[in-house]
């Protein structure tokens, strides 16, 4: 059995925060695979144009000395004006002090442990630059706050931003989150299945508008599918690895990273998981567009372009899945000429085009 990487959390947050940025964050990977046993960590992808919600930067005095979080700053100043929030307003509105901002650059680190295709760890680290952003409260008439919610979520009533804002600071790495991927595909199983036995028992009213006929039947009997369907992360993992991509040996975890949200509704206790996959090409990768004067012998020739310059085989099929490349209209098509017999595919991914022909999938 393939032993997993555990390191705490604490001292992933401690050897993250230690870390010096530098170029291809070499630092940051030298030190986790030096303090943490994560030897085979590398980098999957960086995605910019991220920022902290405004609440959650600092309030600078006149001098850039942080008077701290402005979350905690502007409770700590309702509290000493009696919840008189007006006061607040008044008080600081016009004046000297500043508010930062944060630049953030979501950096996803993998970690393979084993095998198996999902045997890999996730690290989301940010990458943080504070700058400082604007003044703190805007001076405009139209521009205050309408109740207490105002002034402590900054909506409607933060200065405006500077046009050439001055870092604060210097960068520095932060860790969001660490995943196993293993242990994310047995969680969507888990709620898969949980969601399956909430509504096995329903029944279904369904009334023929020609007859007038009113029958009844359990959602599973009326649409059988609908018990043999996998989760979507499930059936990518799967996908690659019966198809050419993970026969010929490429590794998802280099060319695919994860985008992870694990919401419990705190009112109903309800689970949600959504799991997006990312791609890590650093290459441009054009998208196919429909073109009315495309054979499909031409299509089929850009797909295995696609494919080499994505770095790996039947690539086009995982990106589209993802959408943001090839869309639908791309496997339908290859499909139907594959079965005229137009084009020839290896069998292991006309298998995999077909199935998803079958019970369409994506994300």
């Amino acid at each position: 059995m393939t032993a997993v990487p555990n390191p705490s959390r604490d001292l992933l947050e401690t050897v993250v925060a230690a870390a010096k940025v530098s170029p291809g964050h070499k630092q940051l990977i030298a030190a986790l695979r030096r303090s943490t046993g994560l030897d085979t960590v590398r980098v999957g992808n960086e995605r910019d144009g991220f920022s902290r919600m405004a609440q959650y930067n600092q309030v600078l005095a006149p001098d850039a000395m942080s008077l701290g979080i402005y979350h905690d700053w502007i409770a700590n100043e309702l509290a000493a004006a009696n919840g008189d929030w007006r006061a607040v307003w008044v008080k600081f509105r016009g004046s000297d002090l500043r508010l930062t901002g944060t630049e953030i650059v979501k950096i996803r680190l993998v970690a393979p442990y084993g095998d198996a295709s999902s045997e890999f760890l996730q690290l989301v680290i940010n990458l943080n630059q504070s700058k400082i952003e604007r003044s703190l409260f805007s001076e405009a008439d139209w521009e205050v706050p309408s109740d207490e919610q105002d002034l402590r979520e900054l909506d409607r009533c933060s200065g405006y931003p500077f046009s050439d804002p001055e870092p604060y600071g210097e960068p520095c790495y932060e860790l969001e989150s660490v995943s196993n991927l293993a242990d994310v595909l047995a969680l969507e199983s888990e709620l898969e299945e949980a969601q399956k036995r909430a509504v096995e028992h329903k029944v279904l009213r369904i009334d023929n508008p020609q007859t007038g006929e009113v029958r009844y039947a359990g959602i599973f009997d009326e649409f059988p599918e609908l018990r043999r369907k996998k989760p979507r992360l499930a059936r990518f993992f799967a996908d690659w690895d019966r198809s050419s991509a993970g026969r010929s040996g490429a590794e998802i975890s280099r060319h695919w990273v994860f985008e992870i949200s694990d919401y419990t509704n705190p009112k109903t206790g309800e689970r949600n998981l959504s799991v997006i996959p990312a791609w890590t090409a650093t290459k441009r990768l054009a998208e196919i567009k429909p073109k009315p004067s495309r054979t499909v012998f031409h299509l089929w020739d850009e797909l295995l372009r696609f494919d080499v310059r994505a770095g790996y085989q039947f690539a086009w099929y995982f990106f589209m899945l993802h959408g943001n490349r090839i869309g639908s209209w791309v496997g339908e098509r290859i499909l139907e000429a594959a079965e005229a017999g137009s084009i020839v595919m290896p069998e292991q991914d006309y298998r995999v085009l077909k199935d998803w022909a079958v019970m369409p999938y994506g994300f």
